[in-house]
């Protein structure tokens, strides 16, 4: 059974038989799908570290963090949502 996670309301976490798969999405404001939710962007990963990883960096680079402590309380907030995710597929077939 494929995955379907959100992450939060900037990303959900899929699967195929062979990758993760990491779908960008935002709530639609214009045409048909306004107040829908979308999909911006899809991309492929083999291994659910390099997911992760992409969260991170994304999170990081278009957060308002002026200092290192502003990085580190994001990398902790990751981690806790990190830990639930994990928790969460323990509890599937894998």
């Amino acid at each position: 059974m494929p995955l379907n996670i959100v992450v939060n309301d900037k990303f959900t976490i899929s699967s195929d038989s062979r990758n993760y798969i990491l779908q960008e999405t935002a709530i639609s404001q214009k045409g048909k799908s306004k107040g829908k939710k979308i999909i911006l962007e899809q991309t492929y990963y083999h291994s659910i570290g390099l997911l992760l990883e992409s969260i991170t960096d994304y999170t990081i680079k278009t957060s308002n963090a002026t200092t290192f402590l502003e990085i580190k309380a994001i990398l902790v907030d990751l981690k806790r949502l990190y830990g639930k995710f994990y928790d969460e597929l323990k509890g599937g077939e894998l």
